[in-house]
Formats: structure tokens, C-alpha cells, sequence
């Protein structure tokens, strides 16, 4: 197999390029900036360069994009050119180069406003039967992204598997609020309750996309760790997170006690990965849970959760 990784200077993308390099596949990436993980140096809106990258590669890897923090440095044109054209480019030269299947990273945050739940109602529950409606450019840019993807399946007969990706970057929140209230490392381990997931599990989840796609034809499905809660706990969620947590014998306040951190009162939504775990074989190894328990086993065990230079994917 041999594999086009696109934005392979970023988080996700020179983590996918490490772990097929450790695991001994031809895999090329190209990103606008260089770096150990980069081996082409260019722009995915360039056709001339796309189409020279992607020869010979049976697999594309598409997760270069602009995202949601870049809103407050690049103008709406810019998502539109690299997230919107960018991408077609990328479809057109995987046909014309008979590549054979496509993994498209997306993300959860194109649900946008459907998952904002009203003040005292129920938690959300986030599954593939969400209607998406954008909040913002980029939540248009990614959803429009997806639906070329199901065109070019329709059209092509390419094998696509698109996958909605919940929080897994480890920069601060861009909200003021949360950065006010919580400890950042605090606020990470809350969400994995309901919305974050570990970058290993992304790798995984896309390195078995690969592997299912073929069989798949066309498939969006959500990546996010796996939660304690079930949808039939999103009435209290909406009130009372806490009282969840307990009545589920969920042993955390040892630990917050300790790291002095506050666990959330009620959460807006919560992401659902069942059929992404059905649909790609797939078992992510990071949850709130073992998060905990490795806290207790190891005092640095958050600097190497969250400090991307500690990162080690195999």
C-alpha cells in the first residue's frame, strides 16, 4: 500500500506518517510547511503539485485543512480555498491517478448549532442521525468538504470513509469562559466525558478506515473516546453531570481533589462512537476511566497525554 498523508507538518498528520513509517509502508506526505515528517513541500490548492504528489499512491489521507482556531488570523476566502478547493483538487487527482480509497478527516464541530442545547433541557446526543447546521465558515467549509467526498464516491465509485473527529489537539480552549474556570489539563480530562478523544485512538480509528474502506464505499462516522454515559442519561446530563457520575460508582473526586480541579456541573452533548467501533473494528484505548487510573499510576502520565513533543504512536 502506498500512502498520501496531506498536511503532514500538522498534529494528526505527522502522526499518521510516524505510525506507517513504523509499521514499514511507502507513505509520502506533503504539507506547506517542511518538516521530519514532510517530504513535498507545497499547497493542496496547487494542481500541478497535488497531481505530482499523489502519483503512484494507491491511498490518500486527507487531513489538511484550515480549523476552527484559525478563524480569528484568515478570512472566510481562505476556508473556502484550502478546506472547499483544496479538497476537490485532491478528489479530482485521486481519480485521475486511479487511487483506490480516501480517508477524509472532518470534524464533530459541523453539528454546530443542533448540539447547543436550550437552557434546562436534555444533554445532546451525538450520532451519524444528527443533522448538521454550521455555526461558523468553517463548519460550512468541512460539511461542503464531506458532501464532494459522497459526490466523488457517487460519481467515481471512489471508497470514502469520513471521519468526524471530536477534540483531540492540545492547545488551550479558544474559549475565554472555560480558560477562566478550569485548569486547562482539568478541562481536557472533563471531555472526556462527552467530546474529546486521544490522539493515538484518531491514528487508529484512520489506519483502520484505510484497512475497512474497500469494504465500506462510503461512510461519516464520529471518532470520539468511548463515554460513561448512554443516551438514556442525557435528561439528567443537561443538570446534573455529577449525580451521574455517582449513581455509575465513577471514582474521580480523589484525584480532583488532589490536582484541586472541578469536575463539570452538566454537559451539552455527548458524542456517541458506537458505530464507528462497529463499522471499522475499532477500540479506542483512552477514556475518562483509564485516564484517571493512569493518573494514579503515574504523576507524569498528563504531560505525556497532552504535551504533543511526548507523544509516542505506535
Amino acid at each position: 500500500m502506498a500512502i498520501l498523508v496531506t498536511g503532514s507538518s500538522g498534529y494528526l498528520g505527522r502522526s499518521l506518517v510516524q505510525y506507517y513509517r513504523q509499521h514499514n509502508h511507502d507513505v509520502v506526505g506533503i504539507d506547506r510547511k517542511a518538516s521530519p515528517w514532510t517530504d513535498k513541500v507545497g499547497s493542496i490548492t496547487d494542481v500541478a503539485f497535488v497531481d505530482n504528489a499523489i502519483r503512484g499512491c494507491d491511498t490518500l489521507i486527507h487531513t489538511a485543512a484550515l480549523h476552527k482556531p484559525h478563524l480569528q488570523w484568515h478570512k472566510p476566502e481562505d476556508f473556502i480555498h484550502v478546506n472547499i478547493t483544496g479538497t476537490r483538487i485532491l478528489l479530482e487527482a485521486a481519480v485521475n491517478n486511479s487511487c483506490k480509497r480516501i480517508v477524509f478527516t472532518s470534524t464533530t464541530s459541523t453539528f454546530g448549532e443542533n448540539m447547543r442545547r436550550k437552557k434546562h433541557h436534555n444533554a445532546i446526543w451525538v450520532s451519524e442521525k444528527l443533522i448538521p447546521i454550521p455555526e461558523d465558515i468553517y463548519d460550512v467549509t468541512k460539511i461542503t468538504a464531506e458532501n464532494l467526498c459522497w459526490l466523488c464516491h457517487k460519481d467515481a465509485g471512489l471508497n470514502i470513509v469520513v471521519l468526524k473527529t471530536s477534540r483531540f489537539f492540545s492547545e488551550d480552549d479558544i474559549h475565554h469562559e472555560l480558560r477562566r474556570r478550569y485548569d486547562q489539563n482539568n478541562l481536557k480530562v472533563n471531555e472526556f466525558i462527552c467530546r474529546r478523544v486521544d490522539i493515538r485512538d484518531v491514528v487508529t480509528a484512520h489506519a483502520q478506515a484505510v484497512i475497512k474502506a474497500d469494504d465500506l464505499g462510503f461512510e461519516n462516522l464520529i471518532i470520539s473516546s468511548t463515554s460513561p454515559l448512554c443516551i438514556d442519561d442525557m435528561k439528567q446530563a443537561g443538570r446534573d453531570l455529577i449525580g451521574i457520575l455517582k449513581k455509575k460508582k465513577i471514582v474521580y473526586k480523589d484525584i480532583y481533589q488532589q490536582y484541586k480541579w472541578e469536575m463539570f456541573q452538566s454537559v451539552d452533548c455527548v458524542y456517541a462512537n458506537t458505530l464507528a467501533r462497529k463499522k471499522l473494528d475499532w477500540s479506542p484505548k483512552t477514556n475518562f476511566e483509564t485516564v484517571l487510573q493512569s493518573m494514579r499510576e503515574d504523576d507524569t502520565y498528563l504531560k505525556k497525554l497532552f504535551d504533543e513533543n511526548h507523544k509516542n504512536i505506535k
